[in-house]
């Protein structure tokens, strides 16, 4: 019981000063996306692409109609695989 006050106490005297920001948007960064091998039952360890999700501009409640007012947030997701095979496909740096 000693030990969990201690503990309490050491988080409540530190653990704010470390906290990430709580305002910071959840969802932005990249993501590996594994394939699923259902023969193991487990993710293969090698990606086969990567989203970036990035915080865009929100969107104008002005500018919507009433049904999407409550939705204002809004985000940018590109491919790497997407973006590799565009330059490919219009000769751009990479092409074949």
């Amino acid at each position: 019981m000693k030990r969990l006050l201690i503990l309490m106490l050491w988080i409540a005297a530190f653990g704010p000063a470390h906290a990430d920001d709580t305002h910071a948007d959840p969802w932005s960064g990249t993501y590996a996306l594994l394939p699923w091998d259902k023969d193991s039952q487990r993710f293969v360890d090698r990606a086969v692409d990567t989203l970036t999700i990035e915080k865009a501009n929100d969107a104008d409640a002005a500018r919507l109609p009433s049904k999407y007012g409550s939705d204002l947030s809004r985000w940018s997701m590109s491919s790497r695989a997407d973006e590799a095979h565009q330059q490919r496909s219009s000769g751009g740096p990479g092409a074949q």
